[in-house]
């Protein structure tokens, strides 16, 4: 299958999607990011070692980016996303 339809199938697979976390932003993830707001999604949070990758997942919709490399913490980027939505 190819990366599109690898993105479409993961990101429309819940019925109702409103919060997603995607690990290692790639062509795949970073479609899913964009087909996953276009379908609702109000809270996306990206997590990668690469500022360039993260860049990328931005301007496909994701709401926030986290860079463990710099010191930043996925569980604090996750912590209180219920109060986001």
């Amino acid at each position: 299958m190819d990366p599109f339809g690898n993105a479409t199938h993961t990101a429309l697979s819940f019925r109702f999607l409103v919060k997603m976390f995607s690990h290692r932003v790639g062509i795949n993830s970073s479609m899913a990011i964009a087909i996953a707001r276009f379908a609702g999604a109000r809270f996306i949070v990206a997590s990668d070692l690469s500022d360039y990758r993260l860049d990328i997942a931005k301007k496909m919709g994701a709401t926030l980016t986290v860079n463990p490399s710099k010191g930043e913490k996925i569980s604090d980027a996750v912590k209180n996303w219920d109060e986001r939505v």
